[in-house]
């Protein structure tokens, strides 16, 4: 090595001694001066629970609430190193893979975090809750006040509201003679109409309707009829207004008295014979 290098190797060492001397120098002087830093205390965004609303401090995005609720946030322990503040954070864990990880923080000013962070909840209370209020109002203030004069009107008249009682169903106690549709089987119809209509229809109609699809909603009952046997029909008289039970018997060849009309609703049997083609006699109690 020539004296040129010799002088440039010395220079560099010099260089590198003052420098860890400077250093060393700083250091001292740390150790020896105060310590200024500041511990804070934040307040955290709660980790949100399934079965809880979701608290917010802030009006922040909300894919990042929808980050936490799915994974949940995790907390750090807050330190200090450097001089540096460090505040402790919510961290959303890293997406899956083929994904940018991204950390989305959340942090609340240190000496306004309480206050705010009330101030805020009670805000988005009110806001949630006082449509709700007004719209179970506008439903259930009705039926709770219709309710209540209905029960002040039964104590008012002494006696709990009279419920209506089911109707008894009529007995058709049939019995076909042998010679009875010139021996053949045959249907007996029980349908609820009014009286105009029972005297307009005639036999094609009532056929027409047995086996109508969708079915009619005026046939109550329906069974088959066969010669030289007995057989009761259970029919249900729950009626309207002005409403009676017609009975028809859809022979082959009918003869006038096919049909009958029940009208009373104090009669619950009648007592019907039939013959070749119509009906020989109907016996009402």
């Amino acid at each position: 090595m020539g004296r040129r290098g010799q002088a440039a190797a010395a220079r560099g060492r010099r260089h590198a001694a003052a420098v860890h001397a400077q250093r060393r120098h700083r250091a001292a002087a740390r150790a020896g001066a105060p310590d200024r830093r500041r511990r804070h205390r934040v307040l955290l965004q709660p980790a949100p629970q399934a079965h809880d609303a979701r608290a917010r401090l802030d009006a922040r995005s909300d894919r990042v609430a929808e980050r936490a609720d799915q994974a949940g946030r995790q907390p750090v322990a807050d330190a200090t190193r450097g001089g540096r503040v460090r505040h402790t954070v919510g961290v959303v864990p890293s997406p899956p893979a083929g994904r940018s990880p991204r950390l989305d923080l959340h942090l609340a000013h240190p000496a306004r975090a309480i206050t705010a962070a009330r101030r805020q909840l009670r805000r988005g209370r009110s806001h949630r809750a006082e449509p709700r209020r007004s719209q179970a109002a506008g439903v259930a203030r009705p039926a709770v006040t219709a309710r209540w004069l209905l029960c002040l009107a039964a104590a008012c008249s002494g006696g709990a509201p009279q419920i209506r009682a089911k109707p008894t169903p009529v007995h058709l106690d049939i019995t076909a003679g042998k010679d009875a549709n010139q021996g053949g089987t045959f249907y007996v119809v029980v349908r609820k109409i009014d009286q105009a209509g029972f005297l307009a229809e005639d036999y094609d109609a009532i056929a027409d309707r047995l086996f109508a699809a969708p079915p009619d909603p005026a046939v109550l009952r329906k069974a088959i009829v066969r010669p030289g046997a007995a057989l009761t029909v259970d029919a249900d008289r729950d009626l309207a207004e002005g409403e009676i039970l017609g009975v028809y018997f859809l022979f082959s060849v009918p003869g006038d008295a096919w049909r009958l009309a029940i009208a009373d609703r104090n009669i619950h049997r009648v007592r019907i014979v039939l013959g070749a083609a119509g009906i020989v006699s109907a016996e009402q109690q």
